[in-house]
């Protein structure tokens, strides 16, 4: 965490993504006595920020919100609260992979909590985190089923959540590279391949103008263009 604080102090990069980087370990480890100050930190750098339209500024403006404004939000005072942020993190800059497998583990037995047990930052995103880290370990009949209790989670009532659409979008296009590997059994596959078709072009055409929207629509794109 000192190092992030010194990239913080030197970085020409983005000041305001190691200082997010610097608080969702500290909340991660229960230090919270400054998650209140860090809050108002990050807002001050984003503000005379010359790279506010960048992917990295836009993704830390909107994570914000996740920090509390004052000490009365009980709820994010919570160290499985700041680690799901923590893996979030690994998952949206591809460094899941890189994890030891008592690391991925260890995210697992997190992640796979009760719903009612997840003091979750965005709906869904445990169990997305979840899926993604039992493709790591290969375990992928049950990614399978993690990456849909997310696409679940994340529709109330048959209407589904506007917030955080990041999460529905990466688990769609997840689900549908996991649909695309069954190879055992021709009728399966045929179903499969279909299903993956559907979740692509619903994650195309409904997600907009989220987290990294461009690096998934390219893949989306390419996925599509060769099953046609």
């Amino acid at each position: 965490m000192k190092n992030f604080k010194e990239l913080r102090r030197c970085s020409l990069f983005s000041k305001s993504f190691y200082a997010y980087l610097t608080v969702i370990c500290q909340g991660a480890h229960g230090y919270f006595d400054e998650l209140v100050r860090w809050r108002t930190e990050i807002t001050e750098l984003l503000s005379r920020s010359t790279q506010k339209e960048s992917q990295i500024e836009k993704y830390i403006a909107r994570r914000c919100s996740k920090i509390p404004r004052a000490e009365t939000e009980q709820e994010k005072f919570d160290p499985l609260y700041w680690r799901l942020l923590v893996y979030e993190m690994l998952f949206m800059w591809n460094a899941l992979n890189s994890c030891h497998a008592s690391t991925l583990q260890a995210i697992v037995q997190d992640c796979g909590k009760p719903s009612e047990e997840l003091n979750e930052p965005s709906i869904g995103l445990g169990r997305l985190i979840l899926g993604a880290a039992l493709v790591c370990l290969k375990r992928y009949e049950e990614a399978i089923r993690a990456f849909r209790d997310c696409i679940e989670a994340r529709t109330d009532e048959g209407i589904e959540l506007q917030q955080d659409v990041h999460i529905s979008a990466f688990a769609h296009y997840e689900l549908a590279m996991l649909l695309l590997r069954k190879e055992d059994d021709d009728e399966e596959e045929g179903e499969a391949r279909e299903e993956a078709k559907r979740l692509l072009v619903y994650a195309q055409l409904n997600y907009k103008s989220f987290d990294f929207d461009n690096r998934i629509n390219v893949r989306i794109h390419s996925v599509l263009r060769k099953l046609n």
